[in-house]
């Protein structure tokens, strides 16, 4: 998406939807991984306080880039969104606790 950004053209909304598609792969993945992990009592008040935390997170960056942006010119807001997501993805695999052992791993 970096690229993408960096190159003025019409086919740079292609390269954000190529992009995008990892991300919404990933997501996808996290997501029946955790249904399948989470006690039933209260995976449904989890998910959607994800996926709301999520919506705020996607309504908050679009919010920055329109305020940053000058004139028509979006890209000093973007900019600072790809910094941030690529800090984040750094940041965030260091926060996540580790699995614990399963039985057979165990044994």
């Amino acid at each position: 998406m970096a690229f993408a950004i960096a190159i003025e053209s019409p086919w740079a909304l292609m390269a954000i939807g190529v992009g995008y598609a990892p991300v919404q792969a990933a997501w996808i993945i996290a997501d029946a991984r955790f249904q399948a992990a989470a006690p039933s009592t209260t995976r449904a008040t989890a998910t959607s306080v994800r996926g709301f935390g999520a919506a705020l997170i996607s309504a908050a960056a679009f919010a920055i880039v329109g305020l940053l942006a000058q004139g028509d010119d979006p890209t000093a807001g973007l900019h600072w969104i790809v910094g941030t997501l690529a800090l984040s993805a750094f940041a965030i695999p260091a926060t996540v606790p580790k699995r614990a052992p399963t039985a057979s791993a165990k044994s």
